[in-house]
């Protein structure tokens, strides 16, 4: 179980590239880039400091934005079928979830794969 309960500077960090995927969902996804890419450096030098709970945040990070990019990008295609809408909205939902999730898995120290881990073991 990946537990963290000391204080982090990777800390702010992870909840400052959360609120830059999240603000994605009002600019269109100008913010969400700023935010895996923040969460792009970030993982690397928490990987480079041992702290594996904060890069596993990061990953989390860069995982929602690469999924999401392709499903928006569908979206777009779709709009002219009349589904487009629809599917966006599912999309939006999906990474406000996960962006939910991720800050509420930050804040309680642990790691958004925390869950899988445990199954595991």
């Amino acid at each position: 179980m990946t537990t963290d309960t000391k204080p982090s500077k990777f800390k702010s960090s992870a909840m400052i590239a959360y609120m830059l995927l999240l603000s994605g969902l009002l600019t269109f996804g100008i913010f969400s880039i700023a935010g895996a890419v923040f969460a792009y450096i970030k993982r690397k030098e928490a990987n480079a400091e041992g702290e594996e709970m904060y890069a596993d945040h990061f990953q989390w990070i860069i995982n929602t934005f690469w999924v999401a990019l392709p499903m928006a990008m569908i979206n777009l295609v779709l709009i002219p079928l009349g589904i487009g809408l629809l599917t966006a909205g599912i999309t939006y939902l999906w990474v406000f979830y996960r962006g939910m999730y991720g800050a509420k898995s930050l804040t309680d120290f642990h790691s958004p794969y925390n869950h899988r881990r445990e199954a595991k073991a």
